[in-house]
């Protein structure tokens, strides 16, 4: 079977992808099945769902990647656990990851769920932005691209390095 997610992740992509596993036929888990990403990001949140869908299901998921993968569809790509593989012209955009929150006029978060946010963002997110620059070996020119706030886009080329690195 086949899946293509070709949009912003948002709420409503991981229910297409669990929808998609569970049309799966129980007598068809061993064969390879494939899901076609492209996306120029989104919902950091709903990115780690859909890869925690994908890992954990028993079937062989195949993730291809097409066109771009930037910010958190980067992320779920080269986190996936199964087989992966790039169309020849993918390109790539990593950075920091971002998130909404309401500022008083004092320049301190309006509510307590935005400090609970900030607090998720400088530090799971943070050490999930190094985790990944580390295992995909980012130079030390990209490194300090995406530290300074920077997007960083990656040219085929790099994206296919950057699969040999993590299919090793």
């Amino acid at each position: 079977m086949i899946l293509v997610i070709n949009e912003t992740i948002d709420s409503g992509t991981p229910q297409k992808v669990a929808d998609f596993l569970n049309r799966i036929p129980q007598d068809e888990i061993k064969l390879e099945h494939f899901i076609y990403l492209q996306s120029r990001g989104g919902n950091c949140s709903c990115a780690e769902v859909i890869n925690h869908l994908i890992n954990k299901s028993e079937f062989g998921i195949t993730l291809v990647g097409f066109g771009q993968l930037c910010s958190c569809a980067f992320d779920l790509f080269f986190n996936h656990q199964g087989r992966k593989m790039l169309t020849k012209g993918t390109i790539g955009m990593y950075h920091h990851s971002s998130i909404n929150v309401d500022i008083h006029e004092n320049n301190k978060p309006d509510y307590t769920e935005d400090k609970a946010k900030l607090i998720y963002l400088t530090g799971h997110m943070r050490q999930e932005t190094s985790k990944m620059m580390k295992m995909l070996n980012f130079t030390a020119i990209e490194v300090k691209k995406v530290r300074s706030g920077k997007d960083v886009w990656f040219q085929p080329e790099r994206m296919h390095e950057f699969l040999k690195t993590v299919n090793k």
